[in-house]
C-alpha cells in the first residue's frame, strides 16, 4: 500500500507542486482544535478499523504512528478494493492529527453506559468542528470535482497544470475534512451499539431475576 500512496511529506503543493491523494504525511488542522475534548484512543481506532501493534525496535520513544496499524479485517478490505486503501489512508491521516492535536487519551475504555454516553459527547464536538472547518471553505467538494473534470481536457494549456494541481490541493483537504466527518459518525454509531448491547444485557439480568 505504501507505493499506492507514496510519502512525500506535509504541505506538497508548496515544496512539490503536485498531490498524491492519501499521502501518509498529510495532516489537517482545525481553527479551534486547542478546545476540542479528547477522545479514548482504544474506541476510536477499533470503530474506524485500525489497532496499535508494538513498536519497531529502531523506533525510539512511545511513537504513535509507528505502532498505528490496520486491523486485519482492514488490510484485507484495502487489498481487495484500492479505492478503500486509499480511504484508510486518509483515515490514518486524520488518527495522527488528532494525536498532533493532543487530543487521544490512552487507556481501556469504559464499559459503563454513562462514560460511552460521555464519549459520544465528545465525538459530536469534534465531528461538528470537522464539518464546521469543511462547510467553511468556499467551494464544496463536488464542484472541485467537476473542475478538475472540465480541466482535464486542457491541461496543456498555458498555466493549465498550475491550476489543476492547486485544485487537487485543496480538494484533497476537503477529503481529509471528510474522512474525519465520517469517522467521528463511525465512531459514535460504535458507541451508540455498545450501548444498546448492555441495556439489553442489563434487560435479560433483570428479567431472569
Amino acid at each position: 500500500m505504501s507505493g499506492k500512496t507514496g510519502g512525500y511529506g506535509p504541505n506538497m503543493m508548496r515544496s512539490y507542486g503536485f498531490v498524491v491523494p492519501g499521502n501518509p504525511s498529510d495532516r489537517v488542522e482545525l481553527p479551534n482544535q486547542s478546545q476540542l475534548p479528547w477522545l479514548k484512543t482504544e474506541g476510536l481506532l477499533t470503530a474506524t478499523g485500525f489497532t496499535l501493534g508494538a513498536l519497531p525496535r529502531y523506533w525510539l520513544g512511545d511513537h504513535f504512528d509507528g505502532r498505528l496499524k490496520y486491523s486485519r479485517a482492514s488490510r484485507l478490505a484495502a487489498d481487495r478494493d484500492p479505492e478503500e486503501g486509499l480511504t484508510l489512508a486518509r483515515r490514518r491521516c486524520v488518527l495522527l492529527s488528532i494525536d498532533k492535536w493532543g487530543k487521544l487519551w490512552g487507556g481501556p475504555l469504559e464499559r459503563a453506559k454513562v462514560y460511552l454516553a460521555e464519549e459520544r459527547g465528545r465525538v459530536r464536538k469534534v465531528q461538528a468542528a470537522f464539518e464546521q472547518a469543511l462547510a467553511s471553505l468556499p467551494t464544496r467538494i463536488e464542484e472541485d470535482e467537476q473542475l478538475l473534470a472540465d480541466l482535464g481536457g486542457g491541461e496543456a494549456a498555458p498555466g493549465r497544470p498550475l491550476t489543476v494541481a492547486a485544485v487537487r490541493a485543496r480538494l484533497e483537504h476537503k477529503r481529509l475534512l471528510r474522512e474525519g466527518v465520517r469517522m467521528m459518525q463511525l465512531y459514535d454509531t460504535w458507541l451508540a451499539e455498545r450501548i444498546g448491547r448492555r441495556a439489553r444485557g442489563r434487560s435479560r439480568v433483570l428479567g431472569a431475576s
